[in-house]
């Protein structure tokens, strides 16, 4: 009869910590799968396009066209003068004023003139107390703010480029009237300053304003920046063709605007590859922060 194999307790220790390395071990390989696949399945990722900042110059007035200082396509300054405008209801309005502002000034002073030859201690002392209340004095500043406020729609008549870039369309020429909210010109940014995008209508929930995304270019993929969600469109729309693919029924979902840093790599008009990570949610994202 066999007798049975004596271990020591140094070898049944070794024996017990071997399955728990063991037991440990494949727990976390099924952890981590687990969590390869739950996060595949919340990253998701779309298709945009990089434009830039596009400005449509027009008035609330009925104006006419002084003078154009630019041509389309010249790249411009920022505060560098493009357009002057004409409102001849404007000066009209400013001439009256102005005339007539010289007329209450002039009768302000005759009034002076006259209360001085009156050399009566108690008038004068009158006078100081009446002066804050003369009518002449408070038409005087009433008319003085009107026009000032006249004055400086005057000098919005001179518009100049609020940001560096190049004109757009130029719509009217000189001696022409424009009626109001009607563009005259255009001026667009010379890099990038934004990426519109559309997400599937079918993962649409997922994208929200704050969003952190990875915008990579479609062409190199080494180009690429981190930016941000600012809009989500609150309707659903068709694709534009652009981002539409090729031999597919039309195409739904929502539009996304996307803010990147001025100083980027893209170009305007890029089609670019928008990567991101929907949020996590429940146990799963706990243990991840944990390890």
């Amino acid at each position: 009869m066999k007798m049975m194999k004596q271990y020591s307790i140094k070898e049944i220790f070794l024996f017990v910590a071997s399955y728990k390395v063991l037991a440990v071990s494949w727990g976390l390989a099924l952890f981590g799968v687990i969590y390869m696949s739950y996060s595949a399945k919340t990253m998701f990722s779309y298709f945009g396009v990089a434009e830039s900042r596009e400005v449509n110059i027009s008035s609330k007035h009925p104006v006419s066209i002084k003078q154009v200082h630019v041509i389309s396509g010249q790249r411009v300054g920022q505060g560098q003068l493009i357009l002057e405008l004409e409102r001849p209801d404007l000066a009209l309005q400013i001439n009256l004023m102005t005339s007539e502002l010289k007329d209450l000034e002039s009768q302000l002073r005759v009034n002076n003139i006259l209360h001085k030859e009156i050399e009566s201690i108690r008038f004068a002392r009158v006078r100081g107390e009446e002066s804050n209340s003369n009518p002449i004095i408070n038409q005087i500043d009433q008319l003085k703010k009107r026009l000032n406020s006249l004055k400086e729609e005057d000098k919005n008549l001179k518009i100049y480029s609020q940001f560096e870039g190049k004109v757009g369309s130029i719509n009217f020429k000189p001696g022409e009237e424009v009626s109001p909210f009607t563009t005259i010109m255009s001026l667009h940014g010379f890099n990038p300053s934004y990426i519109k995008g559309m997400i599937h209508e079918r993962i649409h929930h997922k994208a929200y304003k704050g969003q952190e995304v990875k915008i990579i270019s479609l062409s190199d993929p080494d180009k690429f920046v981190m930016a941000q969600v600012v809009s989500v469109g609150s309707r659903i729309i068709p694709f534009p063709s652009r981002l539409q693919k090729t031999g597919t029924a039309e195409t739904w979902g929502r539009e996304i605007l996307i803010e990147i840093p001025t100083q980027n790599a893209f170009l305007l008009g890029e089609k670019v590859y928008i990567k991101t990570q929907a949020k996590k949610a429940g146990v799963i994202n706990k243990i991840a922060e944990r390890i």
